[in-house]
C-alpha cells in the first residue's frame, strides 16, 4: 500500500496560513491533494492538519486533525509522519508532499515511485542543477525510513520553487502561468 501524507499546518512565522492561502484560485493544500489523487500508485491520502476548518471530500482523501503539541514552529515532519503512522497503522510506502511545493507534476510522483520500487531505495528529490533537496517529493518505506539508502531524483529548477513568502507565490503563480495550470 502507498500512503501520501500531506502535512498543512495553519501556523507559519513568514507566511501566516500559507498551506491555506489561495493559489490560482484554491488553497495551496488542495494542489498537493489534487496531484495525489492523480497519481496512479497512491491508494490513500492523509492530511495531516490543525486547522480545523479545513475538509476535503473525497473516498481516498482523510483529513486528519494533529494535536497542538504537534503543531509548532520547532515540531519535526518525523513527528508528525510517526503521528499518523501509528494513528492509521500505515504500512508499506509513504509518499511525503508538502504543500509549499504546488509546481510538482503528477510525473513526479510516478516517477519517483517508480524509482523507490526499482532500487529499493529511499528517494528524495533535488534540483538537478545544485543537488539540494527541493521539497517536492519524498518516498520511503515506513519500516526501514532511516535504515534504507537514499537515491537522488533530480528535478529541473522550474518546479523547484518552494513557497515561503508573499514573492514565492508570485514566482510560483508565474510559472504555473506558463504551463496553463496543469499537474
Amino acid at each position: 500500500m502507498i500512503t501520501a501524507i500531506i502535512p498543512a499546518r495553519k501556523g507559519s512565522k513568514r507566511l501566516p496560513q500559507k498551506n491555506f492561502k489561495l493559489f490560482l484560485g484554491k488553497p495551496l493544500v488542495e494542489w498537493a491533494i489534487e496531484t495525489a489523487l492523480k497519481c496512479k500508485y497512491i491508494d490513500k491520502i492523509i492530511v495531516s492538519t490543525d486547522y480545523e476548518k479545513f475538509e476535503y471530500d473525497h473516498p481516498l482523501v482523510q483529513v486528519q486533525y494533529r494535536p497542538n503539541t504537534l503543531s509548532g514552529d520547532s515540531i519535526l515532519i518525523d513527528e508528525v509522519i510517526k503521528f499518523c503512522r501509528e494513528m492509521y497503522e500505515i504500512e508499506g510506502t509513504i509518499v511525503l508532499l508538502q504543500p509549499t511545493s504546488p509546481l510538482r507534476k503528477v510525473k513526479h510522483l510516478n516517477e519517483s515511485i517508480e524509482l523507490f520500487e526499482a532500487y529499493k531505495k529511499n528517494v528524495i528529490s533535488v534540483n538537478k542543477n545544485t543537488y539540494k533537496p527541493n521539497g517536492i517529493v519524498y518516498v520511503f518505506d515506513t519500516i526501514k525510513i532511516y535504515k534504507t539508502p537514499v537515491y537522488l531524483y533530480k528535478m529541473d529548477g522550474k518546479y523547484s520553487v518552494d513557497i515561503d513568502y508573499e514573492h514565492d507565490f508570485v514566482i510560483a503563480e508565474s510559472l504555473m502561468l506558463e504551463r496553463n495550470n496543469t499537474l
